[in-house]
């Protein structure tokens, strides 16, 4: 490591992913590192975190799709500028239409899976579980008012994550978080929608409130209502000339 590079604390409990991902979040959002700064390599990283190149590279590559940094290859990781996200919003928008079906399988399972995590949510969080929650819900509000589309997306996430994580429940905290993974370009797609922060700012908000309130049928069914309303308004978003390759999600519009 050269002298003057920013250190990062080392990882010792898993989930290593996601420990890292945390990590090298909360250093972008911190400003250790600032917008167009290149993040040290591979090797530096993991020799830092105490983790296999193999995990900080999946770590990178969930955090370009979320829109945090650019990877360029051969030259390296950069932290992406708030303001750059035309190519982002359209890479979503184009993921999104050529992959459909998956979308709609996905939320599918998203809505079973989470569901059940809001009504395990309401019986077993924690303070420090809703506390999580409340700061994912707060961001989510204050991007929204900042029209910041990669941090409402951020926020989405942030907001999913403790939502899972309020379940406690390992296996299906895995389960979940790797769907919501695969998902971050649709999420992208759908914050990007007319109207659709509005929406999805009041439908987080009654998830928020239900499990607070200890009311885990009343969590589920808004979960649901959630993914529901989503996946109409993705529907309804795709292009004509993609409706061919997109059936089974727009059976649902």
């Amino acid at each position: 490591m050269s002298q003057g590079e920013p250190r990062l604390e080392p990882l010792r409990s898993e989930p290593i992913k996601e420990r890292v991902i945390r990590e090298l979040s909360r250093q972008i959002e911190e400003g250790t590192f600032q917008p167009g700064e290149q993040l040290p390599n591979e090797r530096s990283m993991s020799e830092q975190l105490k983790v296999s190149r193999g995990t900080v590279r999946e770590a990178l590559q969930f955090l370009q799709t979320l829109g945090l940094v650019e990877i360029r290859h051969g030259v390296g990781t950069f932290v992406r500028s708030s303001g750059d996200s035309r190519p982002l919003r359209t890479e979503w928008r184009q993921w999104t239409a050529r992959h459909a079906d998956q979308v709609h399988d996905m939320l599918e399972v998203r809505k079973g899976l989470e569901s059940f995590a809001a009504e395990l949510a309401a019986k077993r969080a924690t303070e420090t579980d809703l506390a999580a929650l409340d700061k994912a819900f707060a961001h989510m509000e204050a991007a929204f008012q900042d029209r910041d589309l990669i941090a409402m997306v951020q926020a989405d996430v942030a907001f999913h994550r403790a939502l899972i994580a309020g379940a406690h429940n390992e296996a299906l905290l895995e389960l979940a978080n790797t769907m919501g993974e695969q998902l971050l370009p649709e999420r992208g797609a759908t914050w990007d929608l007319p109207e659709r922060p509005e929406k999805s700012i009041a439908e987080h908000r009654a998830i928020r409130d239900a499990i607070r309130s200890r009311r885990g049928e009343l969590a589920r069914w808004h979960v649901i209502a959630h993914l529901e309303s989503v996946e109409q308004d993705i529907a309804g978003s795709i292009a004509p000339d993609n409706r061919s390759t997109s059936s089974r999600l727009l059976s649902t519009a």
